[in-house]
């Protein structure tokens, strides 16, 4: 968090699960809310195909209030976004993601058919990725072509490997099984380090590990309690991926994954266990991901001066992992009401090709001989 908090720059997180209790005081802020949609009017305004999906759709019901009733979905909520700073309760991985609420579970849990209506629903109001802490029945070609259809979106699915502690590899656990490129499968670890002692595994299946056990969160009422399950996992790492991605959009997913798998902690008695062998490292996700920024400011803070005095601050242009090409920016500095924007454009030329023109006007001539 000394690097980055959130800013809310919509980066929607589609919570597939028992609903989410969107007038939580630590969730209500966080919560997305479909800007095409009349509340409670009855009437499909943005022709989407669902009515008064405000926050989101309930697939258990098929209604658009995907309240949660039994506080399961609304305590992952709360690990992947509970508001920051703001007094009351607990803090999510990342400060201020937008919650899209899919509920396809009920008391007697929910169907595949559900599981994958939700699924599509994300994909067609652009969510970012979705936490799916949820698994059961066999496999499924039907909701493996929904991933699926989410990867080639964009998506991340990031999803719970399962608490019967078996190993995955052996005994596949669905949909944390499915071979699909931007599925994350989460294992839950306790506060010893270890493995937590409920959560399933798997060398070639599961991912990663993170905090499963004892894990305070939001649930309905305004109220916070503790929960165990790799379900309590999976929100810390989508709540991770939502905060990297906060702070650098322009990442694609799969380098996202790979940036939280690389920067993860390997853990000795995971050897064997995980893909990875290691435990979520948020703080070292965000490092990696820094070196994707091509424009940063050199320093944390700025002090603007007033009275039409001059002031000035740094910024860092490239980094270790931007290529080749035109970047562009447009800085944006306020003082009250007033605001200023500063186009900014790096290009970044190789000069042992031949020098070219850029959109921005600015051209390479070769100077010296360097290009013989």
């Amino acid at each position: 968090w000394t690097i980055h908090t959130g800013t809310g720059r919509n980066i929607i997180v589609g919570v597939i699960d028992t609903g989410v209790d969107y007038n939580h005081e630590d969730l209500r802020n966080n919560m997305w809310t479909n800007p095409g949609e009349i509340p409670g009017d009855g009437i499909d305004n943005d022709g989407n195909g669902f009515i008064d999906d405000v926050h989101g759709y309930d697939f258990y019901k098929d209604d658009g209030d995907p309240m949660d009733e039994s506080g399961h979905g609304t305590h992952v909520s709360g690990t992947i976004g509970a508001e920051g700073n703001n007094g009351v309760g607990v803090v999510g991985v990342s400060w201020k993601p937008k919650i899209m609420a899919l509920r396809f579970l009920g008391p007697d849990g929910g169907t595949t058919s559900g599981g994958i209506q939700a699924i599509d629903y994300a994909v067609q109001m652009g969510a970012t990725m979705t936490s799916n802490s949820w698994g059961g029945g066999g496999h499924s070609s039907a909701l493996q072509a929904a991933i699926q259809a989410s990867h080639e979106a964009g998506q991340l699915f990031v999803v719970a490997a399962g608490n019967e502690g078996m190993d995955n590899d052996l005994t596949p656990a669905y949909p944390c099984n499915y071979a699909v490129e931007n599925v994350v499968c989460v294992a839950s670890v306790a506060r010893s380090g270890d493995l937590s002692s409920f959560s399933n595994f798997g060398r070639t299946s599961v991912h990663i590990a993170a905090p499963g056990s004892d894990i305070l969160s939001t649930v309905p009422g305004n109220k916070y309690e503790s929960f165990s399950g790799t379900s309590m996992a999976t929100p810390h790492v989508a709540g991770a991926a939502a905060l990297v991605w906060d702070f650098l959009p322009q990442l694609s997913h799969m380098q996202l994954k790979q940036i939280l798998l690389d920067t993860a902690d390997p853990v000795d008695t995971f050897g064997g266990k995980l893909i990875t062998g290691a435990r979520l490292n948020v703080h070292a996700a965000m490092q990696q991901a820094s070196g994707y920024a091509w424009a940063q400011l050199a320093n944390s803070t700025i002090t603007v001066p007033g009275n039409g005095s001059a002031g000035s601050f740094e910024l860092a242009l490239g980094g270790q992992r931007v290529g080749l090409g035109e970047y562009r920016a447009t800085l944006k500095i306020t003082a009250g009401r007033l605001a200023r924007l500063v186009p900014i454009t790096l290009m970044l030329h190789d000069f042992a090709s031949a020098p070219s023109r850029g959109a921005s006007g600015v051209e390479f001539k070769d100077m010296d001989g360097r290009l013989g």
